[in-house]
């Protein structure tokens, strides 16, 4: 009996350590599998008159990179750490106002390092829906997104970069500054980046009823008036709540009736979006009024919209939609 009892003891004992030590691989095997690099610097870069020793550790997973960085000032240390998602177009990072202005030197040309410049256009949409996106509870829409209209006579396709504000938004803590990271390269499929094509659209059958034509990218929607184009839409996790990765295109179909634009984002499953691109407002269909149905298609007939699901078909009235974009476009 004394045997048997040891035994299964040694059983238990071995099975909990082993549950521990893969429970710990699993919270940490994105950086056990990534390449890391480390950067060791030293210099008054505060201009206090004393050395500052600074650890930068990089580690690069298959789309994760994570960033560690440890400031000794000769009295204490300060820490800083962010992860990014290249899966992602917008990876917004907040750092504390107070150390950002004291280490900018250091921020800016050894931990970042890249240049100041302005956003372009698709990259001002998605700070705008960034510090816009709201999560609403009414019985037509349950998500609203509100940016600037921007309008651009020359269309330009942009590659990854990052930019600084150092100016306090609504979306920020007013005691940090931020820094966003735009990985614009998303917007290119595997083989455009590989032919460096950067003719990455499709022309969407114009509407007769509306005055714009739109170019439908994997994951962005441009409207196009005579020989100026606006961005409109682009998928993000963050923000449309797109999927996870954009190796593959996020955006379904697309169509505009007047001044709304209807987008069907198919990842991880179809959702309706209702752009008002004169106003600069977008709103996501509540799936309540399709009972929760997994989204086949949709048509626009008459006064109507129709909202195809795999068991039936849902109308909903353009009129009625149009009143609801209305009230919520003004608060």
């Amino acid at each position: 009996m004394y045997y048997k009892r040891t035994y299964w003891f040694i059983i238990i004992l071995i099975s909990g350590l082993l549950f521990h030590y893969n429970t710990w691989g699993d919270i940490n095997s994105a950086r056990k599998q990534s390449d890391e690099k480390i950067r060791h610097l030293k210099g008054d870069f505060d201009k206090d008159g004393i050395k500052d020793l600074v650890t930068i550790t990089e580690s690069f997973g298959s789309s994760t990179y994570f960033l560690d960085v440890i400031i000794n000032d000769g009295k204490k240390s300060h820490t800083y750490s962010q992860e990014f998602s290249s899966g992602q177009f917008l990876n917004p990072v907040y750092i504390d106002k107070k150390l950002f202005a004291r280490y900018k030197s250091l921020f800016m040309d050894s931990v970042f390092r890249y240049p100041e410049k302005k956003a372009d256009p698709s990259l001002q949409w998605l700070m705008d829906a960034n510090c816009s996106k709201k999560i609403l509870t009414n019985n037509y829409f349950d998500l609203s997104i509100k940016y600037t209209p921007l309008w651009n006579t020359k269309m330009e396709w942009p590659s990854s970069y990052k930019i600084l504000n150092e100016q306090t938004n609504s979306c920020m803590n007013k005691d940090s500054v931020a820094l966003y990271v735009y990985t614009a390269d998303n917007h290119y499929t595997q083989e455009k980046l590989l032919s460096k094509s950067k003719t990455i659209y499709t022309i969407v059958p114009k509407n007769d009823s509306s005055e714009i034509t739109l170019l439908k990218t994997p994951h962005a929607i441009i409207a196009l008036n005579k020989n100026e184009y606006s961005w409109v839409f682009i998928s993000d996790e963050n923000i449309t709540e797109s999927g996870e990765k954009l190796r593959w295109p996020s955006i379904d179909t697309a169509t505009c009736q007047g001044d709304l634009i209807f987008i069907l984002q198919k990842s991880p499953e179809k959702r309706l979006f209702i752009v008002d691109y004169k106003k600069g407002c977008c709103f996501r269909l509540n799936k309540k009024l399709y009972n929760n149905e997994a989204i086949g298609s949709i048509a626009l007939r008459k006064e109507n919209l129709y909202v195809k699901t795999t068991d039936s078909e849902h109308v909903v009235s353009m009129d009625r939609l149009m009143k609801e974009m209305e009230i919520r476009s003004f608060k």
